[in-house]
């Protein structure tokens, strides 16, 4: 583990947490961080109106995906679930913050699901969060709750994958940019070396600019004693950006939140794809 990077402090880590597999990876996921880091815990669950509404209806029924059975999906109903979710989310929070240790706190929000995670965000340093829709058959698809918090949270935001590893070399993408230099901090803070080996994914024009942009890193790796490898990338597709990921042993991909070079649909792409979890730092 490196010494730590200025300028970039994790004091509490929030996680969205529910009873799906992918938040139970992510609330390890931020206990382990939180033991690292001396940060405070939080786990916060979102009890969704839209189902509150759904279910006052006059004629609702549910059919699980699994196994095709059905029930009349009432108010009862959804508060019984809502009480028996509640009930195992708080003893997992709980269960997890003793195991490594840390203080936690456990909150329950009412409203829109993705509204209330961006909310908690706010109130800590970095979010943790799962990537969402996974299918039985293989493959992600973002959840909208996720993409909202990669695309308008005020904090970083840590998408988790299940079974991702959890060690393993941060890969930094970097274009000289102050965003890019607060994510090259930020995994540094948050994630140190791996095996003294940190990967730094150069976003340049050319040639020459790379070159610039590498003297800058090593600069400012200088005192840290940290001695970076590099890759080159101009404005590299998604595809590329993960099997780079892969290629370098990434554990992480780290980029800042105004990344221009991994914006949009090939943001989305990227988190979708990559084997990886991935860092969006604000």
């Amino acid at each position: 583990m490196s010494r730590s990077a200025p300028g970039f402090e994790v004091r509490r880590i929030v996680v969205a947490i529910d009873t799906s597999s992918e938040a139970a990876t992510a609330l390890e996921e931020a206990a382990g961080l939180a033991a690292r880091l001396h940060a405070e815990l939080e786990g916060v669950y979102v009890q969704d109106i839209n189902l509150e509404h759904l279910a006052g209806l006059p004629v609702g029924r549910e059919i699980r995906f699994f196994n095709g059975e059905g029930r009349d999906f009432t108010t009862d109903a959804l508060e019984a679930d809502t009480r028996a979710q509640v009930f195992a989310v708080r003893r997992a929070v709980a269960a997890a913050a003793a195991r490594a240790r840390v203080d936690h706190a456990f909150r329950i929000a009412r409203g829109h699901v993705d509204v209330e995670v961006l909310s908690a965000a706010g109130k800590g340093d970095l979010l943790i969060i799962g990537t969402g829709n996974r299918f039985p058959w293989g493959g992600a698809r973002l959840g909208r709750t996720t993409w909202a918090a990669v695309q308008r949270a005020s904090r970083s935001v840590l998408v988790s994958k299940p079974g991702a590893r959890s060690a393993g070399v941060p890969l930094v993408c970097y274009d000289g940019s102050d965003g890019s230099r607060r994510a090259l901090e930020a995994g540094l803070r948050i994630f140190g070396i791996h095996e003294g080996r940190l990967v730094v994914l150069v976003l340049a024009a050319d040639a020459a600019d790379a070159e610039t942009l590498c003297r800058q890193v090593e600069d400012r790796l200088a005192l840290l004693d940290v001695v970076p490898r590099f890759l080159y990338g101009a404005r590299p597709l998604a595809h590329e950006v993960c099997r780079l990921a892969g290629e370098s042993g990434a554990g992480v991909l780290v980029m800042a939140a105004d990344c221009a070079a991994l914006d949009g649909p090939h943001r989305q792409e990227v988190l979708e794809t990559i084997a990886c979890r991935v860092l969006i730092v604000r």
